[in-house]
């Protein structure tokens, strides 16, 4: 209700005249419920923003570069016509003992600025979780980074924020998953697109 009346307030005052950004987000079930990140981004952006969640319950970035479980959103995106494109995957990957592959994310980003040129992208880690349930969280942390780095793509680790899991040491509760929409929020305004 609060988050309501503070974009009220900033419909009112105008302060949001510049045009909307239209962000796009792909990624596993941490992104699908992350309730209110849209909201979010736009109080701490001071600007309107269109938010399109095209995230998937037990997605890989593998998905996305073989284009199966992938390619009816990657079309709604296109359609969308997105300003910033936000990565979020790597919980899936991490309850693997085989974690990610660095090549995986670079064919990610190659699909990905080929069906959308000119339009940023940025990776997302995924969020804290009990090292039993998410054995390769470290491992998955540091190829995204490196992948990051290799490739000049902006890189937030949502596991820096300070939002623990639920009771199943991955998913969080809906207070969490607030918590953490607001947190990743602040860091993707901080990005210059």
């Amino acid at each position: 209700m609060l988050r309501t009346l503070a974009l009220f307030a900033l419909l009112i005052t105008g302060a949001l005249g510049a045009p909307p950004c239209r962000v796009v987000t792909l990624g596993d079930s941490h992104t699908t419920v992350e309730a209110g990140f849209g909201d979010a981004l736009s109080l701490v952006m001071r600007r309107p923003v269109h938010h399109l969640n095209l995230g998937l319950v037990g997605a890989r970035a593998v998905d996305v570069t073989r284009g199966t479980r992938f390619e009816s959103r990657l079309a709604e995106a296109e359609s969308f016509g997105p300003t910033l494109i936000l990565v979020a995957f790597g919980t899936n990957e991490a309850a693997s003992r085989r974690g990610a592959d660095a090549h995986h994310y670079h064919v990610l980003l190659h699909v990905l600025h080929e069906r959308f040129p000119g339009v940023p992208v940025a990776f997302i880690g995924p969020p804290n979780g009990s090292a039993h349930r998410l054995p390769s969280l470290t491992q998955v942390r540091a190829t995204q980074s490196q992948v990051a780095r290799e490739t000049n793509t902006p890189w937030i680790d949502r596991g820096r924020a300070d939002v623990q899991p639920g009771a199943d040491g991955i998913h969080f509760t809906r207070r969490g998953y607030a918590a953490l929409a607001t947190w990743t929020a602040t860091h993707v305004a901080r990005l210059a697109f």
